[in-house]
């Protein structure tokens, strides 16, 4: 499939999406540390916005960064197995009321939430 996801991760595991970038899903993957990291990435704008581990990010970026990315006709995705814990859940729910897809993490489910719509 022809399409770009940007990955919102902080976290130290480099390749932890790469699995994504196939025929099946996305041609391109850009792993990003921070929300004006991804901002800068818009150009032109990706097809999925993941949300994977957003480090010390407060409810409203979520939130801001959620809307701008679907007022640009990105979808966005939240790796549910990765927003957990205190600050997680929050950022997890931010994301979904503000019109995020919840995603398990899990290659199963990914052909339901990896399809342009």
């Amino acid at each position: 499939m022809d399409g770009t996801v940007i990955v919102v991760d902080a976290s130290t595991e480099a390749d932890r999406y790469g699995w994504l970038v196939s025929s099946q899903y996305v041609s391109r993957l850009d792993r990003v540390y921070g929300w004006g990291a991804a901002l800068s990435s818009f150009t032109p704008p990706p097809t999925f916005l993941l949300i994977g581990d957003p480090g010390s990010t407060s409810a409203a970026q979520v939130r801001s960064m959620v809307r701008i990315s679907r007022t640009l006709g990105v979808r966005v995705v939240c790796d549910t197995s990765r927003t957990s814990g205190e600050q997680g859940g929050d950022v997890l729910a931010r994301a979904i009321a503000a019109g995020a897809t919840a995603w398990d993490g899990t290659p199963g489910a990914a052909g339901v939430v990896f399809t342009p719509a």
